[in-house]
């Protein structure tokens, strides 16, 4: 399950992400153009993580009892899959699941190779998804046990564990996260939380953050604020802010296991995170976006097509005056990559209604983050 590094640079995916227009799947087996290639980046991984015998490519040539397919993105491999033909005790079992060149690290090829696996799966009827992995190979296993894998009780050995997914169970988790998402709330046409949705969602962990607030502030000042022990949350009032581009320093958080959180994404934004291109997420400092931690995971999806979705790690959060400041701190570009000048990009901010309003009352929250594939 590794990424394989060397490729010849004819070879090289493009830099934007796959769209429906511009990636295809193709099979690969005997006769294939692509067959050279495949067996080329998968003997690697083969090498790397597994002692599987030399038939194991021959195996993938012949195709008899397994299935090898190729996701091209404008005509160049960026992934490769292999899988049995058949379920096993409706059991579907995934041989490989590899991205092209670690360049691609971070673009979302990953994720859309288990989707189409989760499609397979699916159309085959099988309950359970199965793969084995090198336990070594530690970004496999950190990608398969946040889709919802989980370790089966008894290791093949010392270097291989099997991981499994229940499929039903993990269509109603997807289902409880989305409800949980979009319970009680309407989105704005940009997709943005509205003011009423805020307060819904702050009305579930409030209480729980008044009283950590509290208990910290009682034992504790924050090193960036002289006493702010006399002040509110976060050490200031509510009229006050640290300095431009000030961090967080998360100082007042109670040790906890992180969290991850959903919301909805314009597709355009969603394909930037995956790309790499947008880094930073602007948000009104309120609501459910006070609870956010660095640590914490976010999954983007869009609301339309939830399948079209990506999930972050939250690196940093720093708080600011107005988008305006936001912007020019991190570059407009690594906000909204597609627009062409930083009046542009406070422009897209400024046409969601009342947004302007609320982060003069409230300031902003920029969420800086990596994609997890």
């Amino acid at each position: 399950m590794s990424i394989s590094s060397s490729v010849s640079q004819k070879r090289k995916s493009a830099s934007y992400p796959p769209q429906q227009s511009i990636y295809k799947y193709v099979v690969v087996s005997k006769g294939s153009p692509h067959l050279t290639f495949a067996k080329e980046v998968l003997s690697k991984e083969i090498k790397e993580f597994y002692n599987y015998k030399k038939n194991a490519l021959e195996k993938i040539e012949v195709a008899r009892d397994r299935k090898c397919e190729m996701l091209l993105y404008k005509n160049l491999p960026v992934g490769v899959i292999v899988y049995k033909r058949q379920n096993e005790n409706e059991r579907f079992v995934i041989k490989h699941l590899t991205v092209i060149d670690k360049d691609n690290i971070g673009r979302g090829y990953r994720s859309m190779l288990f989707r189409r696996i989760l499609k397979i799966a699916q159309g085959q009827s099988a309950k359970n998804i199965f793969v084995k992995l090198n336990l070594s190979d530690k970004y496999s296993i950190d990608f398969f046990t946040h889709k919802g894998f989980s370790a089966m009780s008894e290791k093949v050995n010392e270097i291989y564990q099997n991981f499994t997914l229940n499929i039903q169970e993990n269509e109603h988790r997807q289902a409880e996260r989305e409800a949980s998402s979009s319970r009680g709330s309407k989105r704005s046409r940009e997709e943005e939380p509205s003011t009423r949705e805020e307060e819904a969602l702050t009305k579930e962990f409030s209480r729980e953050e008044k009283k950590t607030r509290q208990a910290h502030l009682d034992t504790s000042i924050p090193r960036f604020v002289p006493n702010a022990h006399l002040r509110g949350f976060m050490g200031y009032r509510r009229d006050e802010y640290p300095i431009q581009g000030a961090s967080f320093q998360q100082s007042y958080s109670v040790n906890r296991a992180s969290k991850q959180h959903s919301m909805t994404l314009r597709r355009e934004y969603i394909h930037q995170i995956r790309d790499g291109r947008k880094t930073i997420e602007g948000r009104i400092r309120s609501g459910i976006f006070l609870s956010y931690r660095v640590g914490d995971k976010i999954r983007f999806y869009y609301q339309q097509n939830p399948q079209d979705d990506v999930v972050c790690e939250i690196l940093d959060i720093k708080n600011f005056k107005s988008f305006d400041e936001m912007l020019f701190h991190y570059g407009y570009k690594n906000c909204l990559a597609e627009v062409n000048s930083l009046e542009q990009a406070v422009s897209v901010y400024n046409r969601i209604s009342g947004y302007r309003e609320r982060a003069q009352n409230n300031g902003v929250l920029a969420i800086q983050m990596k994609s997890l594939g």
